[in-house]
């Protein structure tokens, strides 16, 4: 557990995610399952983006990151999962997550740019909270020979985003299946000052990609 300190937290959160992944791998398979990576209650100031590894679980329950950096880009706020491999059985308790600062009328080149990118993950449970002013509140992307499957999210809620939840199939075999969402919503858009959603649910994926987005429910 890392109490954050100073104005821009982010090199302190990555620590406390980079040095827990790494202790989960020194151990065997059944303790490296039991590694988290908690906050105290509170808000957090985040300049730079941040990555959670393939063996982390989170409690930050009660907490607030506000991200101030760049979102004119297809990237996102929090990653969780890396390239070359993927987590299996997780336990997430997500912070709430604000884009900052923000108005109502989002910028077209922030259009894409998530708040929250799962990336390579099965079979764990995400206990939600807010999440709003970016583009895409959650994404579900894998890279190419891996997937986003199997998966029980629940309590998310999305607000000031131009699409609540993506799925992005990629290619050759990046599936995003099987996904259950229960209690979960979005803000119904308002065409006076861009507040709420534009989209909730959007299918999309490379051109050409595989695009095994089957048997997800809500």
């Amino acid at each position: 557990s890392y109490p954050a300190t100073g104005t821009d937290n982010s090199t302190v959160l990555q620590a406390l995610f980079d040095t827990t992944n790494e202790m989960a791998q020194a151990v065997g398979s059944v303790a490296r399952k039991q590694a988290w990576a908690k906050l105290h209650p509170g808000s957090y100031r985040c300049n730079s983006g941040l990555t959670d590894g393939n063996y982390v679980n989170l409690d930050m329950c009660c907490v607030l990151l506000r991200y101030f950096g760049s979102r004119a880009s297809s990237g996102a706020f929090l990653t969780i999962g890396e390239t070359g491999g993927a987590i299996e059985t997780g336990t997430f308790y997500m912070p709430a997550i604000q884009g900052s600062p923000f108005d109502f009328d989002m910028p077209a080149n922030e259009v894409n740019f998530a708040g929250i990118h799962l990336k390579n993950c099965g079979s764990s449970i995400f206990y939600g909270d807010y999440t709003y002013a970016f583009g895409i509140g959650l994404l579900l992307k894998s890279d190419g020979d891996s997937y986003v499957a199997h998966n029980h999210f629940i309590n998310f809620k999305f607000s000031i985003v131009k699409t609540a939840i993506e799925f992005f199939g990629t290619s050759p075999i990046g599936w995003v299946n099987e996904n259950v969402f229960t209690n979960c919503n979005w803000t119904a858009t308002s065409t006076e000052n861009g507040w709420g959603t534009l989209i909730g649910i959007h299918f999309t994926g490379e051109v050409g990609g595989y695009n095994g987005q089957n048997n997800n429910r809500f």
